[in-house]
This record gives C-alpha cells, structure tokens and sequence, in this order.
C-alpha cells in the first residue's frame, strides 16, 4: 500500500499526490485516442485508450477517498484495460471467428475475477491473471516484432518495446520501494519539507510511471495494427507506411503516411 500522510493537503483528498498523478493516465490515454482517430485506426485500439483513461479514473477515486468500494473499482479497471490490450495484440493475425471466440473468452474470464473478487473478496486470483495478462502482451509482442521484415520498423518496434518494457518495470520497483522503505520515506518528506517532499511520494511515481509504460505498448500494438491492415479496411490497397514519432523525446505516437502528406501540404 501506499504510505502517504491523509488529507494533510486538504479536507476533501485523502492522497493529494496519488491522486493527482493520475492525470499522466488521462493525458496519455486522449493523447492515444486522438492520434488513433487522426490515422484511422479505430475499434479496439480506441477501446484500449479509453480503458487506460478508465485506470485513471479509478485511481483518482480510491486514492481520494480511500474506500474498500472504491479500491475495489480501482483493482478491477486494471483487469479491463489489460484484456483489451490482451484482445487487440492477439486478434491481430488470427480468423475473425477465432477473434470473436477470444472476445468472448475474455469477456467471461474478467466476469469471473469481477465476481471473485467483489463478493468473495478474492484477490490472488485478480493478481495472478493480471500477471499473466501482462506476461502474455509481452511475449506476443515479441512475437509478432520477429515477423517484421522492415529493418527500419523492427529497430523502431524494439525501442518502444523497450522504452515502455523499462518504465513500467522502473514503476513497479519504486512501487516496492515505496512499500518496503515506508517509515523512512515518511522521515524524508518531514525532514525536505514541501513542495520537495512530493518527490519522496513513490506510488505517484508509480503511476506515471506505469501510465507511460502501459500507454507504449498500446502505441506499440497501434503500430502493429496499421501495418497489418487487411485490404477490406483499406479499401483493397496496401496497408500504409507508418512512422514512429517521439514527441518532446519521451511520448511515442504513430504517423500514418497518408496523414504525413497531408502535414507536408499545409
């Protein structure tokens, strides 16, 4: 758990810095929907984001109020976001009555963990398919990369790979940290003093952390989609050229080279 002094901000947040943290969810998550609307890249892609924004959501309600309802909600979204991911990079190269039958795998399986965990108040089984879920994004990721013929789009799909692999792996470590080292982190906040001792305030670290890692690999799956489009969503033309491109050297983003030109001719 988080070890933030409550409501010391004010009256109405408990964790003022886990709570607002969030935000790095939600900028990501619209950043995300507005790129993939502007390259047409619409359906589960977009699903994805708005589940991402959802993660957020549910973050900035547990930690403003601290309530088991609300953790509870805050738990399950992250179970959602990851099996549309689950469901967007795995229906990439299969059947459309496979993709169906996996929807309604996943569709059923994140039931079952809601009701696991909402009315017997399980958790290890919430924990270990979330797990698993994130172990099997990664390696399908890896997977499909190793089909990509394009040199120039493999080396790209391996610095997103691991530029979002390396940060949510640093947001997990400090969201250990931040557990493990609780009393002297609470020493280092009263000792700096504010607004300096919002640095020692890790789990909010966590989620921007997360949040960008999370949002790459989505990135990284939108890349995959568009260059992997079938001719009937491009109307019988080849799947277009598609750019990786870094804005501010930190947030990744998908160029479509219809949607170059059209930049070039403005």
């Amino acid at each position: 758990m988080p070890v933030p002094q409550d409501y010391y901000m004010s009256p109405y947040v408990a964790e003022f810095v886990n709570t607002t943290t969030n935000i790095a969810y939600l900028y990501l998550a619209f950043y995300g929907l507005r790129n993939a609307t502007r390259n047409n890249q619409h359906g589960v892609i977009s699903v994805s984001y708005a589940a991402l924004a959802l993660v957020g959501v549910g973050s900035v309600v547990f930690h403003s109020t601290l309530k088991y309802t609300t953790q509870t909600f805050d738990e399950l979204v992250m179970i959602y976001a990851t099996a549309s991911v689950l469901y967007a990079i795995y229906g990439l190269d299969i059947q459309p009555h496979y993709r169906r039958a996996l929807g309604l795998f996943l569709l059923a399986l994140v039931q079952v963990i809601s009701l696991t965990h909402l009315f017997l108040g399980e958790s290890t089984m919430h924990q270990l398919t979330f797990g698993v879920m994130v172990l099997a994004v990664a390696g399908k990721c890896t997977h499909l990369m190793g089909q990509v013929d394009d040199a120039a789009a493999k080396s790209q799909m391996k610095r997103l790979a691991l530029v979002g692999s390396a940060t949510f792996l640093c947001g997990w470590f400090v969201w250990l940290a931040d557990d493990y080292f609780c009393p002297t982190l609470l020493q280092l906040r009263a000792h700096a003093g504010m607004p300096l001792g919002f640095l020692f305030e890790l789990h909010g670290w966590w989620h921007i952390l997360t949040a960008h890692g999370v949002y790459s690999y989505m990135v990284f799956v939108e890349f995959l989609g568009a260059r992997t489009r079938s001719p009937r969503a491009t109307g019988g033309a080849a799947p277009p050229r598609v750019e990786l491109v870094w804005d501010a050297w930190v947030i990744p983003h998908i160029i479509t080279a219809a949607r170059g030109e059209a930049r070039k001719t403005r």
